[in-house]
């Protein structure tokens, strides 16, 4: 009878006891071993469309319902934000434990199995997450004589910080000692094309600001007497506070319940959110302390979430203009539940706390109407947070297309395939409309091998490591021998998107930025789950001759639309009347360059 080994450690070298029959789950994804490739099994056909449907629904059911919000006297500025960041970190915990629970379920009741083996951190290093895992396998093993054997690792924490933190913090609190601002901008990160926001537009006329500094900062902008990185960790040191979770939340609902999601989430509450919550709170009344010496002109958040919620309430109390501009796509669904998710998401980067929302395309404008978000907010900007194609820069994207041609030596008469996605760790599940790191993983291997003799054609696959997932282990993954496939780890997106002729990818910030640049795209969904423009108006079309995108849900589907694009002229294409459906006009965004020069 097979065993189910499930491995949740990070970057095991030892081999773990693997019999033939056996079967393999990864919760850590870099735990991966090639020798486990025989011995995984393909979750994506346990975790079916309707299981996610379930899980919305279950979500929905018991966030609704169940949690009422406390006023607290400690905290009573921040009331707003606390609630916030709770409501947040409590959808995606509960996603994380609906998910969980139905993967035991379905693993438990599909295979005959006389042993499970979890694969775990020690208590001290152990994650909330795993700890939840545990309780659910002891839970559903409960009945079982001795099922569960839990096995636990030993594991060296690192904590160094980058340098580079070290320096930018240190340097910019010797210089914010002596400097003392009349008129700044205060940008809540410096991620996510800020900073070329705001050079693009001459607002680093005045001091700016930033909270949190970009991992890939550059040197020159420390040194820049126009840009400056705050830690609001060194104005002030404040005393934890005699912080209680249960004087926000009212926690009496789990001594009524007594429930296994109840109890989870109570300890998810209580030893790992209580603990977010305290820091947060001790930077916001830092952050706070800070502003009331001198107060910005301007407050910019490509969120609204945590702090980036708190500056949007700030602005509202303090008088102080101030825009939302979102770093994630935003649309509509025909699927209610599909629709409900998207609803879900924005509350957390389209805050209707600020007093202006930047619309960077007809898609979000479509979706913020939907949604019954104020039109008055509403400046239309274009593409700010997104990457989109300057006619000024042409001949630099030119000579960073031959970079990247010889960089991955691709000849030039080869049709070059874009692939970015998206994909979503189970702790941090968005259903359906985001990838599980299974389904990201599987899209690709399908697609390489549907191109893997494909001469004419060159992949490029665009990465972003991530907690589960490290670029070594990705490759490991993949395994691919191809010499028309390639890897891009550290290239600009704006680079690759030029050099390319297509994209193809399921949900991410890049559809809208391929859009921009004016090029087709092939939206791939092997699950047949989700479209990721999917209005009224749209049909899921395998070819382009009525709209910018193809939807695939097969293989066939995908191969028809790949040997379409081969024979699209680009150049002809980029006329097409469907484009204003997707993308402002530089006239269109006319207002926002006025709405600038009267703010500032």
């Amino acid at each position: 009878m097979p065993k189910i080994i499930i491995i949740n450690i990070d970057n095991y070298n030892k081999d773990i006891k693997v019999k033939e029959d056996d079967i393999i789950i990864l919760l850590n994804h870099n735990s991966y071993n090639v020798k486990y490739q025989k011995n995984l099994i393909d979750i994506n056909k346990l975790i079916l469309k309707k299981d996610y449907f379930k899980i919305i629904k279950e979500n929905e059911k018991i966030l609704k319902k169940n949690f009422i919000f406390k006023k607290n006297k400690n905290s009573e500025n921040y009331n707003s934000t606390l609630k916030n960041f709770i409501n947040f970190n409590l959808y995606y915990f509960v996603n994380f434990y609906l998910y969980s629970n139905l993967l035991v379920e379905k693993l438990i009741k599909k295979y005959k199995i006389n042993k499970i083996e979890y694969h775990c951190y020690y208590k001290e290093n152990e994650s909330v997450f795993s700890k939840i895992f545990k309780n659910i396998l002891n839970e559903k093993t409960l009945k079982y004589k001795k099922i569960l054997k839990i096995i636990n690792y030993n594991v060296k924490i690192n904590n160094n910080k980058n340098i580079l933190e070290y320096f930018y913090n240190l340097y910019n609190f010797f210089k914010n000692i002596i400097f003392k601002c009349k008129n700044y901008i205060l940008v809540n990160t410096s991620s996510y094309r800020m900073i070329d926001f705001l050079k693009e537009y001459n607002l680093v006329k005045y001091k700016c600001f930033f909270l949190e500094g970009s991992k890939n900062i550059k040197i020159n902008n420390i040194f820049s007497n126009k840009i400056f990185f705050q830690d609001i960790f060194n104005y002030k040191r404040i005393e934890k506070n005699k912080f209680h979770i249960n004087s926000i939340i009212n926690t009496k609902i789990f001594k009524k319940n007594s429930s296994t999601i109840f109890n989870s989430i109570n300890i998810f509450i209580t030893k790992y959110l209580s603990l977010n919550i305290n820091n947060l709170l001790i930077e916001l009344k830092n952050l706070e302390i800070n502003l009331n010496k001198k107060k910005p002109k301007f407050i910019f958040s490509n969120n609204s979430l945590g702090i980036g919620y708190f500056l949007g309430e700030y602005a509202y109390k303090n008088n102080i203009n101030n825009m939302i501009i979102s770093h994630g796509t935003h649309v509509n669904s025909n699927n209610r539940l599909i629709s409900l998710g998207w609803e879900n998401s924005s509350k957390y980067l389209i805050g209707p706390i600020f007093n202006k929302i930047a619309v960077q395309s007809p898609l979000m404008e479509s979706f913020l109407k939907k949604n019954n978000y104020d039109k008055n907010k509403f400046v239309f900007t274009g593409p700010v947070a997104f990457e989109s194609y300057k006619k000024s820069l042409k001949t630099e994207y030119k000579q960073k297309k031959l970079e990247i041609l010889k960089k991955f030596k691709i000849k030039k008469n080869k049709i070059i395939l874009l692939h970015a996605s998206t994909p979503k760790h189970i702790e941090n599940l968005r259903p359906i409309t985001f990838e599980t790191i299974d389904e990201y993983i599987y899209h690709l291997k399908s697609l390489i091998n549907l191109i893997k003799n494909d001469n004419d054609i060159h992949l490029i696959i665009k990465f972003r490591p991530m907690k589960n997932l490290s670029y070594e282990t990705f490759k490991k993954f993949l395994n691919f021998k191809n010499k028309n496939v390639s890897i891009s780890l550290d290239d600009e997106l704006k680079d690759l998107l030029f050099t390319s002729k297509a994209l193809i990818s399921y949900s991410s910030t890049i559809i809208e930025e391929m859009l921009n640049f004016k090029k087709p795209l092939i939206l791939m969904d092997l699950f047949n789950r989700y479209c990721h423009i999917d209005e009224k108006g749209n049909k899921k079309r395998s070819n382009f001759k009525y709209q910018p995108f193809a939807y695939c849900n097969t293989l066939k589907k995908l191969r028809i639309s790949i040997d379409e694009i081969a024979k699209l002229n680009l150049k002809s294409y980029k006329y097409n009347g469907f484009w204003k459906d997707y993308i402002y006009d530089d006239k269109e965004c006319n207002s926002f360059k006025k709405y600038l020069n009267k703010i500032l």
